[in-house]
């Protein structure tokens, strides 16, 4: 692997990028202090709800890298590096994808036996990219790495901790309960990162919507996922994975999802407002 010092800069999730349960977190990162952010084409005073567009999407407006296909449980991993990556395009910087590998090694169990007590297989924690970024050590690009493997012999403390070229300052969490602000977030920095109780019982057929009722009791398993925009008047009859049982309004976030592109909408797909469990603290 190349070594590479790393560059001070300014990052702050303040915002939009970590959003790990009880809320949204939000990533600013750059070479310069982002006081002055970049304009968005989907420009908008920020003057309350009713200023905020109907419909918002940052991959439109090319502040997202390609969907990527997981290795086995880390779309916390992958979640987390997008959302990161969205951030830093939305401000002009365009470095390329991160490595998902070097987070999943760096966050596994130490030689002492201490650490993240994981092994590189296993389920991660929505709060993990937390650690790995602010720890200045993720992160870190793929073309800074002479190879990007998972190697399963490596214990966390033998990952190289000087590629990384961004690190982060602060993080905020956001509100489920304040949607309007979960929106200005993806509008300010490409994306906000989360998780949701995922289980293919509430997608549609065409894996393009998915929806959980509250009064669904059946299984699933923890998904984190990168939020980059909205639809008010996306249809409520779109969410037909529980047949009759669909939301009682309009309205869905659009969703960059980590399984490769395995629908027609190239492997994003929208989720209702209603949704049973994303942006809760479930998932903290």
């Amino acid at each position: 692997m190349k070594r590479k010092n790393i560059v001070k800069v300014l990052c702050a999730l303040c915002s939009a990028v970590l959003i790990a349960g009880a809320g949204s977190a939000g990533a600013y990162a750059a070479e310069v202090d982002f006081t002055e952010r970049v304009a968005s084409e989907n420009t908008y005073e920020n003057t309350g709800d009713d200023a905020l567009p109907a419909s918002y999407s940052s991959r439109d407006l090319g502040y997202v890298t390609s969907v990527k296909s997981q290795y086995s449980n880390s779309c916390w991993a992958y979640a987390s590096t997008a959302t990161l990556e969205s951030l830093l395009l939305r401000n002009g910087i365009d470095n390329g994808d991160m490595s998902t590998s070097h987070m999943n090694m760096w966050a596994t169990s130490r030689s002492n036996g201490k650490g993240w007590m994981r092994e590189i297989n296993d389920d991660g924690y929505p709060v993990t990219p937390i650690g790995y970024f602010t720890s200045w050590q993720g992160g870190v690009f793929v073309a800074d790495m002479d190879e990007d493997p998972l190697n399963f012999d490596t214990y966390g403390d033998q990952v190289p901790t000087d590629l990384a070229r961004y690190g982060v300052t602060s993080v905020r969490y956001l509100s489920k309960d304040d949607p309007a602000e979960i929106k200005r977030a993806i509008m300010d920095n490409g994306g906000v990162y989360s998780s949701f109780a995922y289980t293919g019982a509430c997608f549609n057929s065409e894996m393009t919507s998915f929806y959980m009722p509250p009064s669904y009791n059946g299984s699933y398993s923890g998904h984190s996922i990168e939020v980059v925009g909205w639809d008010d008047n996306y249809p409520r009859t779109s969410f037909t994975g529980r047949g009759d049982d669909i939301p009682e309004n309009d309205g869905a976030w659009l969703i960059k999802n980590s399984h490769g592109n395995n629908n027609s909408l190239g492997g994003y797909f929208y989720i209702s407002y209603e949704d049973k469990w994303l942006f809760s603290t479930k998932f903290v």
